[in-house]
């Protein structure tokens, strides 16, 4: 397993988010992965959800969502996780055995198959999920 904990699409969307509570926490924590003082991994669907809610539920400009992508997509700080075919096969069977939603199931297969153990996140479904240590950074009984 890798050190580096996968940064779940709710903390980049409360960095981005004008009206978030936790806007200082989570901007706190991606500042510090793009400055090179912690390493993080977002995977191509936290990318892309992203880029959707940000715009569509969150009314965010277009122009600043491309520029936080393409920042995203460019820092050699935030390592890319990518999926395959047998990811979605993975995150079925996830799925069934843990009752949650499809794009969970498929970001935890995700963090499997790239040997990612560690995701920072708001979803408690994920720390069901056997074999990945879920942190809410926002809990204040949490060290980061």
């Amino acid at each position: 397993m890798t050190d580096a904990p996968l940064v779940d699409t709710n903390i980049l969307i409360h960095t981005y988010t004008e009206e978030s509570r936790n806007k200082a926490k989570a901007m706190e924590l991606i500042q510090k992965c793009f400055l090179g003082k912690l390493k993080l991994c977002v995977s191509l669907q936290n990318i892309g959800e992203f880029c959707s809610a940000s715009i569509r539920k969150y009314g965010a400009n277009p122009e600043m969502t491309n520029s936080i992508t393409q920042a995203l997509l460019r820092s050699k700080n935030f390592a890319k996780l990518h999926y395959e075919a047998s990811t979605f096969e993975k995150a079925l069977l996830l799925t069934e055995k843990y009752k949650m939603q499809f794009w969970d199931a498929m970001l935890a297969a995700t963090m499997m198959e790239n040997n990612v153990s560690t995701i920072y996140t708001e979803d408690e479904i994920f720390g069901k999920i056997e074999g990945i240590n879920a942190i809410n950074p926002f809990n204040k009984n949490i060290k980061r």
